[in-house]
């Protein structure tokens, strides 16, 4: 099996996606391209995770960005040369989150808006 992906040496292979991962298509590449830049720290979850109900502890990462109203993702250290070049727009956070759980190696995407 192919990693879908690498963060810190850990390995992200799509046959452990809890959902569907072609719902994520267009992030999917916002991940592999700043893969080599997101730091994974491990957390505690207050509930039993659900994918196999043994641990609360995973990896957790995440990239931090902002969309424009024409839902162009926009990095976080871009956003001086973004708005240097289109001015004061009105731009959306966008957060991309990214768990793991410790236990079954089950991995999920959630987007925080």
């Amino acid at each position: 099996m192919n990693p879908l992906f690498v963060i810190e040496n850990e390995k992200f292979f799509k046959e452990d996606f809890l959902d569907d991962i072609n719902e994520y298509d267009d992030i999917i590449p916002i991940i592999k391209e700043r893969a080599s830049k997101i730091k994974l720290d491990e957390i505690e979850c207050v509930d039993l995770n659900d994918c196999c109900n043994k641990t609360k502890s995973n990896l957790y990462g995440d990239i931090v960005g902002y969309t424009d109203e024409d839902e162009n993702f926009i990095f976080q250290e871009e956003i001086e040369e973004y708005k240097k070049q289109y001015g004061e727009r009105f731009l959306n956070l966008y957060v991309i989150r990214i768990y793991k759980c410790l236990n079954c190696k089950k991995w999920l995407i959630d987007i925080m808006e």
